[in-house]
């Protein structure tokens, strides 16, 4: 009988062992916004754990190429070896989000979750964006986008005046409303690699919390110091064709030696071709549905031949 009592006793402080060895790590949400949350975390038994969120099915595109939740939070989030409070910003308003956290010790790792839902904005009234711009320099701008308490989210983007005015307003509402780069707060930048002495436009529309989007704001300026002079082409016998594009663009009635490049709305070169013969096709299947700019220089001396390209 006593032999089993003893058993008995070492089972049972075994089993006590190993329960106050167990990992654990609880999660308190402390604070729900539009934009962010805070959590605080307090560990127990941990060597270290680790501290992640996303939003609900956000790991789901992860795990095949991860293998699991518990990889994907022990490769990307936060590591931590004491209590700690952390805030996520610049989320999604009205939005689900999961809080990961993977307590470690040895080698067991356990994971916790917790949810919440972030506070949702916007209101029923228009979407407005006021724009403003500060320390212009020869080659640079910090721009400014405050959206108002109507809106629930906004794009913006920076083009130069001479590439807008190519454009119909319809073009360009379009092409912010589809780029994929998305704000919910003031939204502060410093755009560099300007062309000096030039105009630009700054641009941005936003949408309520009704899924409304409103006008686009325009903010005009011009980069500091002087442009460089150069001729205007006005030759109108430069053919692109189709427009719109879905696999291709050819380029007719090129001269020799002609240099084309192909950019984004910003201005930012995708490719460029040196060409010998008078016509040119231009591979579009791996660009992203939009609008480009072709540049096109058939004479040195003289302004590039400006053309506007839509892929759909």
């Amino acid at each position: 009988m006593r032999k089993h009592i003893i058993t008995f006793c070492l089972i049972l402080t075994a089993a006590v062992t190993l329960w106050a060895q167990t990992p654990t790590v609880r999660i308190n949400i402390m604070d729900i916004a539009e934009t962010s949350y805070t959590a605080s975390f307090q560990q127990n038994d941990c060597s270290q754990y680790y501290i992640y969120s996303d939003v609900v099915g956000g790991m789901d595109m992860w795990i095949m190429m991860m293998g699991s939740v518990e990889n994907i939070v022990s490769s990307w989030g936060i590591a931590c070896t004491s209590d700690t409070i952390h805030t996520w910003t610049e989320m999604q308003p009205g939005t689900d989000y999961v809080i990961y956290a993977l307590a470690t010790n040895g080698s067991t790792s356990i994971l916790y979750t917790d949810t919440l839902r972030t506070l949702s904005a916007g209101g029923s009234g228009e979407s407005v964006i006021t724009l403003s711009v500060e320390d212009i320099t020869d080659n640079s701008v910090k721009t400014i986008s405050e959206p108002n308490d109507q809106t629930l989210l906004f794009k913006d983007f920076l083009i130069e005046k001479a590439s807008f005015d190519t454009l119909d307003i319809d073009t360009v509402t379009n092409w912010l409303k589809d780029d994929p780069y998305v704000h919910y707060e003031t939204d502060t930048w410093t755009w560099l690699d300007l062309k000096p002495g030039t105009p630009y436009y700054l641009c941005a529309i936003g949408m309520n919390g009704d899924s409304v989007w409103g006008e686009m704001s325009k903010l005009e300026f011009s980069t500091t110091g002087e442009p460089v002079s150069i001729t205007l082409n006005s030759d109108n016998s430069i053919k692109v064709y189709p427009n719109p594009a879905s696999n291709y663009i050819n380029i007719e009635n090129l001269s020799a030696q002609s240099h084309v490049v192909l950019t984004d709305m910003q201005g930012k070169q995708i490719e460029s071709f040196n060409t010998s013969n008078s016509s040119l096709t231009i591979n579009t299947l791996a660009l992203s549905r939009g609008s480009y700019l072709l540049q096109i220089f058939n004479n040195p001396a003289t302004a590039p031949i400006v053309k506007t390209i839509i892929l759909q």
